[in-house]
């Protein structure tokens, strides 16, 4: 539970849904001033309660957020299509339905490549942007990381010591190896589908959702 001035933040008090022509999404909504959306990333369990309850009662201080829950990611209701691509159109359908005319957002891994989809596509939709592991230019430390530049050469070329290259940098405490869902090994067998920024990213901002 998290507190907004007065306000305890929880997951049943800030959900909500609304009707659009693809069915039902969900999110969640607190603050006042300026719209903000919320945009979350991909990977096993992820949704925008997750990646952003953390940081709700803070953004709520200054912006009327919105923590939309994309299609597909087992809250709002599911379409076809590419998930990506469900995403992009999922913000103008929630926009339209709310009337938001335009925001600013915040996109989180998956969800900074959505919010430059829709900054390119709906131009005028979009005041500002903010990727987060997403897309752009790193303006903290330069990119690509050197776990995400040995993660690509050990796709490349598998070998063990590419393997030992990568394993060393992430070898630090508070990581354990073996608790990764997307090892180097499982992403030499191709069966892996999350990106390491998505991981660490989510990682650092997520827990449980309830």
């Amino acid at each position: 539970m998290f507190q907004s001035g007065c306000v305890d933040l929880t997951y049943e008090s800030t959900l909500r849904d609304v009707d659009t022509e693809k069915g039902v999404l969900r999110y969640h909504e607190v603050g006042d001033g300026p719209p903000l959306v919320l945009l979350h990333g991909s990977g096993i369990g992820v949704s925008g309660w997750r990646n952003y309850r953390g940081n709700l009662a803070a953004f709520a201080e200054h912006y009327h957020c919105y923590a939309l829950e994309f299609p597909g990611f087992g809250v709002s209701d599911p379409v076809g299509g590419h998930p990506v691509l469900a995403a992009d159109d999922s913000v103008i359908r929630f926009m339209d339905a709310l009337g938001i005319e335009s925001a600013a957002v915040v996109g989180n891994s998956m969800g900074g490549v959505v919010g430059t989809n829709v900054a390119i596509n709906h131009s005028s939709r979009i005041d500002k942007l903010v990727a987060i592991g997403g897309v752009g230019t790193n303006i903290f430390s330069p990119g690509p990381s050197e776990g995400s530049r040995l993660l690509q050469e050990f796709a490349d070329n598998p070998t063990r010591d590419g393997l030992a290259r990568w394993e060393k940098v992430f070898s630090m405490p508070g990581i354990p190896m073996n608790s990764s869902p997307c090892s180097p090994r499982s992403y030499r067998s191709r069966k892996c589908s999350i990106p390491v920024a998505e991981r660490r990213s989510d990682s650092s901002m997520t827990t449980s959702s309830m």
